[in-house]
């Protein structure tokens, strides 16, 4: 109970802390992306915290009536507007007056790599950043702020390295989508916009992402680990990722590549024996990287087998303080075992 009212008493005091930021608030945001795990956890905290006014890009057909709508069960019913990313067209005029634009969206890595998946995964990144970034640019009144999704896939397979925003491109699928995902951008930044390039880490929460798809084996006493025991496993909790979104918004002096990671990696074993602490699990048994690669093909090699240490070095050198800097005390409040 003590360890419970300690981690609540912590977040508490760090949304206070946001409040506290000098931010303007009112701000109009169109956010990409709105309904997948960090958007749908972001917009709560932007509407709550900054009062902004959040509209929703979205792919889907527009009425020919009308170009956006009300969304009755979104926060505050965020307005929608539509891009066709089949066609690569949006109305420019939909785009006018947004104080930031945060792109989120992308196709879900997860699943097995087939020419036609990867082709998804590259074009839902590149061509709809692409798109976004050039009509940004043509804009009369252009946002002020583009925050881009990318992640840490950029740096690849590099074991023998401590790895900031300062290393290159590594060598890959991942790490060559990664790369023109994020050049993608510089269309937006040459027309003035300030961009900063958010390379998202394994993000934790319950509700989706990797930890969701194997909690339900531990809960059934099932203690799984995957890939190989030595690798680094380069977290962030949900509640860091929004937050640091947030200060990203408010510090405007940090532009390019931001890692959004913890500061405190752990390897693979260390993540499996902190879950198996918390749960107990009867059986314990780890999946061999051949069963994997079997089973995922390429994705096996470039995302769970992929051995790199990460490190937040320009959040850590601006001043953002991690909410959840400790691995078993995150994993303990996200999985409800916090005693």
């Amino acid at each position: 109970m003590n360890q419970l009212f300690m981690y609540r008493h912590r977040i508490l005091v760090d949304d206070i802390n946001l409040k506290k930021m000098k931010v303007e608030k009112g701000k109009r945001i169109l956010v990409t992306g709105s309904h997948g795990l960090i958007g749908s956890a972001l917009i709560p905290l932007l509407t709550s915290v900054g009062e902004h006014r959040i509209t929703r890009l979205t792919r889907g057909l527009v009425d020919k009536n009308t170009s956006h709508h009300s969304d009755k069960n979104s926060v505050k019913s965020a307005e929608i507007i539509h891009w066709d990313l089949e066609a690569e067209r949006v109305n420019h005029n939909n785009l006018e007056n947004f104080d930031i634009v945060i792109h989120l969206a992308g196709e879900n890595i997860f699943g097995r790599w087939t020419e036609t998946k990867k082709q998804r995964i590259r074009d839902s990144r590149i061509k709809s950043t692409s798109l976004l970034s050039e009509s940004l640019s043509k804009l009369s009144h252009p946002p002020s702020l583009l925050i881009c999704a990318s992640a840490i896939g950029y740096y690849g397979n590099r074991p023998n390295e401590t790895l900031t925003e300062d290393n290159s491109q590594g060598n890959g699928f991942l790490p060559d989508v990664c790369k023109q995902w994020e050049d993608s951008t510089k269309v937006a930044a040459d027309a003035g916009i300030r961009v900063v390039n958010t390379r998202f880490g394994v993000v934790l929460s319950p509700k989706d992402g990797m930890l969701q798809k194997i909690l339900p084996s531990f809960k059934l006493g099932l203690g799984i680990s995957i890939g190989n025991k030595e690798q680094y496993f380069n977290w962030v909790s949900i509640e860091d990722v929004i937050k640091s979104i947030f200060y990203l918004i408010v510090s405007t002096s940090i532009r390019g590549p931001v890692n959004i990671v913890s500061p405190s990696a752990v390897t693979n074993m260390e993540f499996s024996n902190i879950l198996k602490k918390i749960f107990n699990p009867r059986l314990s048994f780890s999946i061999n990287p051949e069963i994997t690669k079997m089973i995922f093909g390429q994705m096996s090699d470039e995302l769970l087998s992929i051995n790199s240490h990460v490190l937040p070095k320009r959040l850590l050198n601006d001043g953002y303080k991690f909410v959840n800097p400790d691995l078993e005390d995150t994993l303990r409040f996200l999985v409800g075992k916090l005693v």
